[in-house]
């Protein structure tokens, strides 16, 4: 499924959550998967999908280039969010709107469901933090503990569905 899925990311600044705020940093690294991680991302994809989620995927011909996993676990205090576990898009064919309409899709979905809000534990990178904010999400209003503990770096937001 990800044999020709291309995870490089080189990440040159991040946003850091500090008690003062969210700050940009120099940070830089390399983001890319090798195959065991590959087959530890199909390995959640089967584990959402076997437990009601779905997993929505963009394709360029029989190749596939973006995918997203909607959760079917609701959370929170309200038991109104449900999380966008993974949103990626292959090197290559990011800034092509790819994302954008993963993300509609699984909204979409989650609306479908009955839910008031995605949950991302997003990646610290200041171009997915950046992508995040773009097409609408906040900061977590509610911080889920185990998601932020799993990925300290991560960045907790939110999406309210309309």
């Amino acid at each position: 499924m990800l044999k020709y899925f291309d995870r490089y990311q080189e990440v040159k600044k991040i946003i850091k959550k500090t008690e003062n705020g969210n700050i940009l940093t120099d940070n830089p690294f390399t983001e890319n998967w090798n195959e065991n991680e590959k087959n530890s991302v199909i390995n959640e994809l089967k584990i959402c999908a076997e437990n009601g989620g779905y997993i929505f995927g963009a394709y360029d011909c029989e190749k596939l280039i973006g995918f997203s996993a909607l959760k079917n676990n609701f959370f929170g205090k309200k038991y109104k969010y449900l999380q966008l576990s993974e949103l990626h898009v292959s090197n290559g064919y990011r800034g092509l709107g790819t994302g954008r309409k993963l993300f509609e899709m699984s909204v979409g979905k989650a609306k479908e469901m009955g839910a008031d809000k995605i949950y991302i534990s997003g990646h610290s990178a200041a171009e997915t933090q950046n992508f995040y904010k773009k097409i609408g999400c906040i900061d977590a209003e509610e911080v889920n503990k185990f998601l932020a503990g799993k990925e300290p770096c991560d960045i907790q937001l939110e999406y309210k569905i309309k």
